[in-house]
């Protein structure tokens, strides 16, 4: 990288191996021959390059065999190295940093209720298409299914977007209904507001109870 190389420093080249002839010209004429041989270090000045070009021809049938080249030059101070890899600010610009690109929100559909939602397969409603995911277990009431959904709100990540909720819920309230259901509005008119309050923007597919 040239860049970062002081020119105006010296250049010391160590040969090792087979003797080889470094030529200097001056345009396409030659000016100088140097014979470089094993352990030799040849001096270059500061300007050397600049005035005059150089060469060292490959091996031939005449010499065959390898030779090696240990350059040593001086490393230019850090602030004085122009960073190509950033872009360059005139005197009427500042440097300000690009927003990174906004991440894309992980959209799934969630199933919370009771054993007839836990028995679902995700992997085959999902179909490839969206992620399913089942918060439900065996057992679960109405307050349960509540008490699931706070739960996953919760703890899920903040690039999550809810877009469908399926609920299997009241199977396991109304083995306890001796009286009739109608005390169970309210308790699925909190479970609708909850859903509504937490998913606002999620489609609701409830199941239907068996009569």
């Amino acid at each position: 990288d040239e860049d970062s190389l002081d020119h105006t420093k010296s250049i010391c080249n160590l040969s090792i191996g087979a003797t080889r002839t470094l030529e200097f010209f001056d345009g396409k004429k030659p000016v100088k021959s140097v014979f470089m041989e094993s352990g030799s270090i040849t001096h270059m000045k500061p300007g050397t390059q600049t005035a005059l070009k150089h060469m060292v021809r490959g091996k031939s049938s005449k010499a065959p065999e390898l030779r090696y080249s240990l350059s040593f030059r001086a490393l230019a101070k850090r602030n004085n190295i122009l960073d190509l890899s950033r872009p360059q600010i005139g005197p009427s610009e500042t440097a300000t940093s690009s927003p990174p690109p906004p991440q894309q929100p992980k959209r799934i559909c969630l199933v919370a209720g009771d054993s007839y939602a836990a028995r679902l397969d995700c992997d085959k409603l999902g179909r490839n298409k969206l992620k399913v995911v089942s918060v439900a277990n065996g057992g679960a009431k109405i307050g349960h299914v509540i008490q699931q959904l706070e739960d996953f709100s919760r703890d899920c990540s903040s690039d999550v977007v809810v877009d469908k909720v399926l609920l299997s819920v009241g199977t396991n309230n109304l083995r306890n209904c001796r009286n009739g259901v109608h005390h169970l509005r309210g308790h699925l008119k909190l479970l609708f507001g909850k859903v509504h309050t937490l998913f606002p923007t999620a489609r609701v597919y409830f199941q239907s109870l068996i009569p």
